[in-house]
């Protein structure tokens, strides 16, 4: 009788290592599959980099930042900053760069060559259009003029801007 208690003691022991040894590793696994599913695989990165679009008469644009970074299907850049028509500087320190698109977020600021300044806390600027939007509140600031509102479109080729729920200070000249 004692040695069946024995057999049976040490069957369910032998059976408890293997249940914590497989619970063990499944859990490794699980945790290693999940690890691996959220990293991308980097590419290309690029630090300090400046680059132009040109054609045969002028520059387009003027991209720099610190730092590029390509993944499978876009870009993240660190502190880049963008020079087109007449934007002199869109910058904000996180943005992505996809599908001919760069969506700017964390503050962002553009200004004009005539000095005009835009705030908004994400922006998408897109290189094909030639068109700023901030899909969230916006502010500018002039040497005579503050405005705020949501939603901002500007036309950088045509120089036309829309928005909505639009309240400001505009100082007219005669």
């Amino acid at each position: 009788m004692e040695r069946k208690l024995e057999l049976i003691l040490s069957f369910f022991i032998i059976l408890l290592l293997i249940t914590i040894y497989f619970t063990l590793h499944s859990k490794k696994a699980f945790f290693q599959k999940k690890v691996t599913q959220n990293q991308e695989s980097i590419k290309s990165e690029i630090n300090n980099f400046l680059a132009y679009e040109v054609n045969k008469s002028s520059l387009l644009e003027k991209i720099k930042g610190k730092k590029a970074i390509e993944l499978e299907n876009y870009w993240k850049l660190k502190e880049a900053n963008i020079s087109a028509n007449n934007i002199k500087s869109l910058f904000s320190k996180y943005s992505i760069y996809k599908d001919n698109k760069f969506i700017f977020y964390n503050n962002v600021t553009a200004i004009k060559n005539n000095g005009m300044i835009y705030k908004s806390q994400t922006a998408i600027y897109n290189a094909i259009n030639k068109q700023l939007i901030t899909p969230s509140n916006f502010f500018i600031e002039s040497n005579t003029s503050n405005v705020k509102g949501e939603h901002l479109l500007y036309n950088l080729e045509k120089n036309e801007t829309k928005a909505k729920n639009v309240k400001g200070t505009l100082l007219l000249k005669k």
